[in-house]
């Protein structure tokens, strides 16, 4: 079961970036209910795809981690919707 995400033009390019650099990157959802049902019983690895207007890109994710808003790079800081919630998920996904 693939998951699937809109993602601004801007955020994507910094993923590509970090893919070429690395090898991988990282999707930080927030804990919300929504993503909370969508990942906690993911089998991994399994795919992710992101929508980019109406353009869809897939990868593959290979972890599934929590983390808390001072351990996100800043560059991804601002596209995140809200500091409130105690962690976030961290989805490693790679090609």
């Amino acid at each position: 079961m693939a998951v699937a995400t809109t993602i601004k033009k801007e955020a994507f390019k910094e993923k590509l970036n970090d893919l070429k650099e690395n090898g991988f990157f990282i999707e930080y959802k927030e804990n919300k209910e929504h993503w909370k049902k969508r990942l906690e019983g993911l089998t991994i690895p399994n795919e992710i795809v992101f929508l980019v207007g109406s353009k869809p890109y897939k990868f593959r994710i290979t972890k599934i981690t929590k983390t808390t808003i001072n351990k996100i790079p800043k560059k991804y800081e601002s596209f995140l919707e809200s500091e409130s919630n105690s962690y976030f998920f961290a989805i490693k996904c790679e090609n």
